[in-house]
């Protein structure tokens, strides 16, 4: 059985300091939902073997932020440039190449792509993937190469629940 959370990054401000869409940071708010999603996660027990997250800023903040709460010191962190940009037949392709000796991955990353990949294999029982938003989905699989077979859509969060 393989699982993987898909999360998309918390609320990012508007602008930066540093005038690139890749250095914004998060917001108080952003901060504040990863908290209320990162709780959640620990109460769902949730715990990866592997995270795979854009190397922007508010993505590495988002991670850093719910890793708090998910006991992630045995866990194997891949930052990767490519995600910062990547679409869906890409995203799908880099997923089928996990080693598969990790059971649960945890991706965090950006929209569209993270959108179209929750309500594609929600069968769109996910329509909006709002910032900070995270969403389980397992499949009975031995590699990560059969991944985008029988994906099971397990649960979704987003903080607008939980504030």
């Amino acid at each position: 059985m393989k699982k993987i959370l898909i999360t998309r990054h918390a609320e990012a401000s508007s602008s930066s300091n540093l005038g690139t869409d890749f250095s914004r940071p998060l917001t108080e708010l952003g901060l504040r939902d990863c908290q209320l999603i990162g709780k959640e996660l620990e109460n769902k027990n949730f715990r990866p073997d592997l995270s795979i997250i854009s190397s922007s800023i508010r993505t590495i903040q988002t991670y850093e932020n719910l890793s708090k709460f998910l006991n992630l010191e045995s866990n194997k962190l891949d930052i990767k440039d490519s995600l910062y940009n990547i679409g869906f037949d890409d995203f799908i392709s880099m997923l089928k190449i996990i080693n598969s000796e990790f059971k649960s991955v945890m991706v965090v990353g950006h929209n569209p792509t993270m959108s179209i990949f929750a309500k594609k294999y929600s069968d769109s029982k996910i329509n909006q993937f709002s910032p900070g938003s995270s969403a389980l989905f397992s499949c009975d699989i031995s590699s990560w190469g059969l991944i985008d077979e029988n994906l099971k859509f397990e649960y979704f969060i987003k903080p607008e629940d939980f504030r």
